[in-house]
């Protein structure tokens, strides 16, 4: 007996090559969707805190600071998550970028608030200090009614953001197939 009767015989070179050429591309899909599930976790953390932070935001008395800091986070998460955006489905590419401009949009707003509340601050702590404590109630009556307007211009635009943010949300509910039994009786 000799030894090339006991051994297989091995596949040619080209088919070699092409399981090797093989297994790298299906490699690298597996590393694309890896990536893009990775972006769709980070995806989905960030529109979370950005729909809380809409949430605070439409409250009748927001906390500015701490919401300017979550947002610059949630801002933070869309940038990461819009990375390497030509390896994403496009689906989920679109969707990171829609909640990115919204983001931005609440950040900005976020921003506005805050310089409008310190500059009406820096305004009746003076015109308070100048005039006497009557004319200072007057001035407070007025500036919180000026407030109670912004606050009702500012809550439309967040409804507005949420409403293009649900809309820009795409949900699956995944839907049990009908079961039909035939009972062989």
């Amino acid at each position: 007996m000799t030894s090339s009767s006991s051994t297989s015989p091995r596949a040619s070179l080209r088919v070699r090559i092409a399981l090797v050429v093989l297994a790298v591309l299906a490699g690298l899909a597996a590393a694309v969707c890896a990536f893009n599930l990775l972006v769709a976790g980070m995806f989905n953390s960030a529109t979370e805190n950005l729909t809380a932070t809409i949430a605070q935001y439409s409250t009748d008395s927001p906390d500015l600071e701490l919401l300017a800091a979550k947002q610059t986070q949630t801002d933070s998460q869309f940038e990461d998550a819009s990375q390497l955006s030509w390896l994403q489905l496009p689906a989920l590419q679109q969707s990171v970028e829609k909640n990115k401009a919204v983001s931005a949009a609440l950040t900005a707003q976020i921003k506005k608030d805050m310089e409008q509340q310190n500059s009406s601050d820096a305004s009746s702590q003076s015109s308070s200090s100048d005039s006497s404590s009557s004319s200072s109630d007057s001035s407070s009556s007025s500036s919180s009614s000026s407030t109670s307007t912004l606050d009702q211009d500012t809550q439309e635009r967040m409804r507005t953001l949420t409403d293009n943010n649900a809309q820009n949300q795409q949900t699956y509910t995944p839907q049990a197939p009908k079961t039909t039994t035939k009972k062989p009786w």
